[in-house]
Parts: C-alpha cells; sequence; structure tokens
C-alpha cells in the first residue's frame, strides 16, 4: 500500500513543489506539504491516518526542525519506535 500511494503521489502535480530534504536521507515517503505543526502533530498522531500520510507529516515535522515539531515528533515516539525511526529523526533534530 505504501508504494501504492508514493506513485499516486508520483502522477500527480504536487510533487515538483515538495520540500527538499536537508538531511539527503532516503526517506520512505516526502514531507508533507503543509507546514502547520499542530496540523502535522494531528496526522502524524491519527492512527486511523495511512502510514503514507503519517510518515509524510514526521519527516515534514523533522524537515521543519522547530521546537513545536520537536514536541510533535516526541508526542509520537511510540509511532517512531514502531517504524524503527527514532534515532535517524533525533539525531536530525539535534
Amino acid at each position: 500500500m505504501l508504494k501504492l500511494e508514493i506513485i499516486i503521489l508520483q502522477s500527480k502535480e504536487e510533487e515538483p513543489h515538495l520540500t527538499k530534504n536537508p538531511y539527503f536521507s532516503v526517506d520512505p515517503a516526502p514531507p508533507a506539504l503543509e507546514s502547520d505543526p499542530k496540523i502535522l502533530r494531528n496526522v502524524l498522531l491519527d492512527e486511523t491516518q495511512s502510514l503514507f500520510l503519517r510518515y509524510r507529516a514526521m519527516f515534514a515535522l523533522r524537515n521543519k526542525g522547530d521546537s513545536e515539531s520537536i514536541l510533535a515528533l516526541a508526542e509520537g515516539t511510540k509511532l517512531l519506535l514502531d517504524f524503527c525511526e527514532l534515532s535517524p529523526i533525533l539525531i536530525y533534530c539535534l
């Protein structure tokens, strides 16, 4: 399902407008276009959202790197641990 959502996203016009990854990592999903940390936090923590959308929110928060975004990532530590993403996310935020 994750791969299918990536293919669908790549076929849309949204892709050229994606923010660049400042960490040069290869992520399983591009960052969300949304910039409001509160909205991104809600998506990240919403277990009814697809894994793809939650990944996009997580990487958008990581890329923002401000205190509100870092706190939102901290709230999602269970999710991050489930995704085996905690250490790379924390390293990028430090």
